[in-house]
């Protein structure tokens, strides 16, 4: 089976939390958890065993979706009937959850309307309406049975197997179609600005605000991690930054996405990205017509002449404020033999791309993180840590300078040990919640830091191979044995 991207994982393990209470989670954890010691063992199990995910293609997530379903109704039938047969034989459920009542009612000296009903006949025809409604309601699962606490362990594990199967085919239909391509990469939308200079202040940190989005101000003081802009310029507060809106059409945006995803790992330390023109006009025009090659060509070089023009007003009187102006792409050659293009993607957007996928990969770590300067550290922990497993072996550790911390982020504290502490306190967190790094030793003048090995899903998530779907390596060379 192909790793599952991290992203997905998550955003499944979230579906759940969101579609399943709270106490049936707990139910499930402790039937299951022999053989699925945690839930993303068991997502991975259901994903591979009961919906049969293995390179994304081909699946027809409809008909997967209605076997599950199908299988619950027969299954809650089942059980229905075998309820019946147990009310006929007298021992059965129904009178057992009254005879505990009536002990509670005994023991406590209560009025028998206490349950709300006279005698036991009462007491089963309430509840079987209410195992009659279960069955009728398509909607409810076969673990919202009414007597599901008395049910054999194995069947309780069947049962919830086949409620989460059927939440994850319709989870994975909704948000990735019916075949059901959970490998669909991440889409950018470089339209926002970045920076590797950060700032826990919100005289760097700001939000667009919606009923103006070309207007940004130094009043947002938390990242967010939908909408999130890091200027390249420092903000004050009551400083006012206008950014023009960089309004690349439908084709561009297409050229775009695609070029993001033929990145490799190399494109953590160069910023470079190859790729054949060929599968780039397939993708975005359809066909391979030679006029699409031409025109694909020109679109290349238009969106390298792009560029965001910012102007920052101070609020400082007389101040004549700041102007700032970048691309999204520093450079676009094209070898018009082999018809292979590079770009070099601009310094700020790649910073831009990096948070974005940290966000969407850690959003539930980075929320649980409460220092707030840890929110802001873990990006450019996150980067070095690409960089470092690009480059080659972690084994004797990353030493980083606690000057090299306060050109990247900008820290108030004025004194060395203070900056210090301030950064060991981010990096405690980040241990105590496995976040990142492994292990960090403080030394004279900085931290040394054992980085978590990646995992494969990660592998999966950042595109860390060393050559793209259609073979070309980080040289920009075509790979021959993928040719």
């Amino acid at each position: 089976m192909q790793e599952v991207p991290m992203i997905v994982r998550k955003d499944i393990e979230d579906y759940l939390h969101a579609n399943v209470p709270a106490m049936k989670r707990r139910i499930y954890t402790q039937v299951m958890r022999n053989e699925f010691p945690d839930e993303q063992v068991l997502i991975d199990f259901l994903l591979e065993e009961r919906i049969g995910i293995h390179d994304g293609n081909g699946l027809d997530m409809v008909g997967m979706r209605k076997t599950h379903f199908n299988k619950r109704q027969i299954m809650k039938r089942d059980w229905y009937k075998k309820l019946l047969a147990e009310i006929e034989k007298g021992n059965n459920p129904v009178a057992m959850e009254f005879n505990t009542m009536d002990a509670l009612i005994t023991a406590n000296d209560l009025d028998s309307g206490y349950v709300g009903v006279e005698d036991e006949d009462e007491y089963i025809a309430k509840r079987m309406d209410a195992v009659e409604k279960w069955i009728a309601d398509k909607t409810q699962h076969i673990t919202d049975y009414p007597f599901l606490f008395y049910k054999p362990t194995r069947s309780v594990k069947n049962a919830f197997l086949n409620d989460l199967s059927f939440l994850i085919s319709k989870y994975i239909l909704d948000k990735y179609g019916p075949t059901g391509n959970i490998y669909q990469e991440i889409e950018h939308n470089p339209s926002l600005v970045s920076t590797p200079a950060f700032s826990e202040r919100s005289s760097s940190e700001v939000m667009i605000p919606s009923e103006n989005p070309g207007l940004l101000t130094g009043e947002y003081t938390s990242w967010n991690k939908n909408v999130t802009i890091r200027t390249l310029v420092d903000l004050k507060d009551g400083d006012e930054l206008m950014v023009p809106s960089w309004n690349p059409d439908t084709v561009d945006m297409k050229i775009i996405r695609h070029i993001l995803r033929q990145k490799t790992s190399s494109f953590y330390l160069d910023r470079k990205i190859s790729f054949p023109i060929g599968p780039l006009v397939k993708d975005v025009y359809g066909s391979r017509a030679g006029r699409h090659y031409e025109e694909a060509q020109k679109r290349l070089f238009k969106i390298k002449m792009m560029s965001f023009m910012m102007k920052v007003r101070r609020r400082e009187p007389g101040s004549k404020g700041t102007d700032l102006s970048w691309s999204f792409l520093d450079s676009v050659s094209i070898d018009k033999d082999a018809l292979i293009a590079q770009v070099v993607v601009n310094e700020a957007a790649f910073e831009q791309l990096i948070n974005e996928d940290t966000i969407r990969i850690y959003h539930r770590e980075i929320d649980s993180l409460r220092i707030e300067f840890s929110q802001l550290l873990v990006h450019l922990m996150q980067k070095e840590r690409l960089r470092i497993y690009v480059e080659g072996d972690n084994s004797e550790g990353y030493y980083g300078l606690v000057d090299f911390f306060s050109t990247q982020i900008r820290i108030d504290e004025k004194s060395p040990k203070d900056a210090m502490n301030k950064i060991e306190d981010s990096l405690k967190e980040f241990c105590k919640l496995e976040i990142i790094i492994s292990s960090y030793t403080r030394q004279k003048d900085g931290f040394l830091v054992k980085f978590k090995e990646f995992s494969d899903a990660e592998v999966v998530d950042y595109k860390l191979s060393t050559s793209n779907s259609t073979g070309i390596d980080n040289t920009g060379t075509k790979n021959l044995e993928q040719a």
